[in-house]
């Protein structure tokens, strides 16, 4: 049984709460002990809910959550469809709840709440608490939970070869063409193993104290140093290494806010209007844009038609550009092929999620350009608009993501729209609008500083190869 006391308030500041707290990313600070509860109709009722624990029924199993340990309970308008609990620990998990009710304490007595009403939950103790995983281990499910504890095995044998969980990383879990596919990091290099028969279940003893096998089938990825961010490089499909492979890096799943809240006033409409997106699956992003180097391979087996025009600027490192949209696609095929696993376009969303990297800024280093951050217009560069520079000449954003911002603009997977309203909020591609553009991302060489904000959209025609358009490329898992 939850009980719950309403408070009476202002409703311009009920509404002003409402309204901060529903489209923030993280849990606001508040500034009493009420707890908020979000109706599907709209309403706002805060108080303090009389809740001792929850019990989730997962599909890895059951976790026992004390009240000081939920940050966020999120619902769906059918009462019998999973709900998602958000811990302090940093923990998505997704599941069904024993059956409970929710009441509200009034001054005329109490009255309950039907489940399907209920939206989302933010509790007070959320304001404080902080995450505290430094030396946990994460394990990422396929449907885009995440969950902090202990490997309890010290080996993964897949085939007949150990893999010693001390001695890495993080492990990408696929599947290649011939069997179970694992990719150890450690170390900063990248090795990937791959045989017809791998592991069934690992054993994981979340940090709430509950003890699971979770299965293969289930799984994504494994970090065992979740305060290390290591990218990774598929080899070819046969085992052998592909060093003209992209660098990778593991995106977590997490929430934004999609857009500029200044679309209006900076007459950008196409920047608007500010959305919530929910990425929840991992996936991974190219630590740099493509380069020639890169592209003159997938050239020299005959898959790249178009040279490339390289301006003058050199070949090399420097980013592969004047290329079109089907340009890319044929790099993906190739890609794609060489590795046996799925490489694509990012959508729109995971692009903007991904450079965001969990800052809120104009870029994500600050609200100004500043100085050699990137290259642009003006960026305080000696190739600022006269030329590319080679990749990864800049210090990478916060998810280790290299000239995400600046030197060549990017193709993404989402059809042209002026606006945001009806775009989707689940990180998928927009495939509805004028699809002879397609959305491009970042800002080039010779961009003004306001073309280089993490929000900047810019229309591709699909077929033109203007000299500023390149790629990075994203993998699924």
């Amino acid at each position: 049984m939850i009980s719950y006391r309403r408070h009476q308030h202002v409703p311009f500041l009920r509404l002003m709460v409402f309204v901060a707290a529903l489209f923030s990313v993280e849990a606001p600070a508040f500034a009493d002990e009420n707890d908020r509860i979000f109706l599907h109709d709209g309403q706002q009722l805060q108080g303090r809910l009389l809740l001792d624990q929850v019990r989730l029924e997962t599909a890895v199993g059951a976790f026992v959550l004390d009240r000081s340990a939920i940050r966020e309970i999120t619902c769906p308008n059918d009462a019998k469809a999973p709900v998602t609990i958000r811990t302090n620990r940093g923990d998505r998990l997704t599941g069904f709840l024993e059956p409970w009710q929710m009441q509200v304490e009034a001054d005329d007595g109490v009255t309950p709440i039907k489940r399907g009403a209920i939206k989302r939950i933010l509790l007070a103790s959320a304001s404080s608490a902080k995450k505290q995983h430094d030396e946990d281990h994460r394990i990422i499910l396929k449907n885009g939970d995440h969950l902090y504890g202990r490997l309890q095995d010290s080996k993964l044998v897949v085939g007949d070869r150990p893999v010693d969980l001390a001695a890495a990383v993080q492990l990408d879990l696929g599947k290649a063409k011939d069997g179970t596919s694992i990719s150890v990091v450690s170390d900063g290099a990248s090795a990937r193993r791959h045989h017809e028969h791998g592991f069934e279940t690992i054993s994981f003893r979340h940090w709430s104290g509950s003890d699971i096998r979770v299965s293969r089938a289930l799984l994504a990825s494994i970090e065992t140093e979740t305060d290390k961010r290591i990218a990774f490089r598929d080899d070819h499909s046969d085992g052998a290494p592909c060093p003209h492979c992209p660098l990778m890096q593991v995106i977590p799943p997490g929430d934004f806010l999609m857009g500029s809240p200044n679309a209006v006033d900076m007459n950008r409409p196409n920047e608007g209007p500010v959305h919530p997106v929910t990425i929840a699956y991992p996936f991974a992003l190219g630590v740099h844009e493509i380069s020639f180097d890169q592209w003159d391979a997938c050239r020299a087996d005959g898959v790249c038609l178009n040279r490339g025009a390289d301006e003058r600027f050199g070949r090399g490192s420097r980013p592969a550009i004047s290329l079109s949209l089907e340009d890319a696609k044929q790099f993906l095929v190739w890609l794609s092929d060489k590795t046996g696993h799925t490489y694509r376009l990012p959508t729109e969303a995971e692009w903007e999620y991904a450079a965001r990297a969990g800052t809120t800024t104009l870029y994500y280093w600050g609200d100004e350009i500043g100085k050699s951050n990137a290259v642009c217009e003006s960026c305080g560069t000696k190739w600022d608009n006269k030329r590319s520079a080679p990749t990864g000449s800049f210090p990478p954003n916060p998810f280790g993501l290299h000239d995400i911002l600046g030197n060549a603009w990017e193709w993404t997977a989402d059809c042209w729209n002026e606006s945001y309203a009806g775009a989707p909020s689940d990180g998928s591609a927009w495939q509805d609008g004028d699809c002879t553009g397609h959305v491009m991302r970042g800002g080039a060489w010779f961009s003004f500083p306001v073309n280089l904000r993490t929000t900047t959209r810019f229309r591709g025609v699909v077929d033109n190869r203007y000299l500023s358009k390149g790629l990075r490329v994203a993998r699924d898992f």
